[in-house]
């Protein structure tokens, strides 16, 4: 067995050794930046219109309101030749029961290459059927009511 001291002394030797080793670095030399050449990719072009949505909280009801208010944000547009507001929508944000109606549209709406709205002005085939869910009577129900059996299940 080692002595106190032989073990404080190699302890000392291990201790400095990492020490030191903080002190040694390699320094990378890059060249200088060309003032005419771009550090940085360009942007891409975005529209200017920026559009977020925030639905609060409230338990089924602020489910079933965020539902709706999704599907009515999906037929309004800037012009006949404009895309859906809906399609031009890039942040969500949502709490509490929002964030149940936020989270199916996110997980199950069509692919971005789907259209909402066909030139006429109704939904396309995709975002109907996203959006209506039949019922036991073969009617429809509107508003995303594909949420509605996510929010009929007991939460355990």
């Amino acid at each position: 067995m080692m002595s106190a001291r032989k073990c404080r002394a190699w302890g000392c030797v291990v201790l400095s050794i990492g020490f030191l080793t903080g002190c040694f670095a390699h320094v990378e030399h890059l060249p200088k930046a060309d003032p005419r050449v771009p550090s940085f990719q360009p942007l891409p072009q975005r529209s200017p219109l920026l559009v977020g949505i925030a639905l609060s909280g409230g338990g089924s009801r602020a489910a079933y309101f965020g539902a709706a208010g999704l599907e009515a944000l999906a037929y309004i547009r800037q012009g006949s030749d404009q895309p859906s507001l809906l399609e031009q929508v890039s942040h969500i944000s949502s709490v509490s029961g929002g964030s149940l109606a936020s989270s199916y549209y996110v997980t199950h709406k069509p692919p971005s290459d789907v259209r909402v709205l066909t030139p006429n002005g109704s939904l396309t085939p995709e975002y109907r059927s996203f959006f209506d869910v039949p019922r036991d009577d073969g009617q429809e129900l509107p508003a995303l009511t594909g949420i509605a059996p996510v929010l009929q299940r007991p939460l355990v």
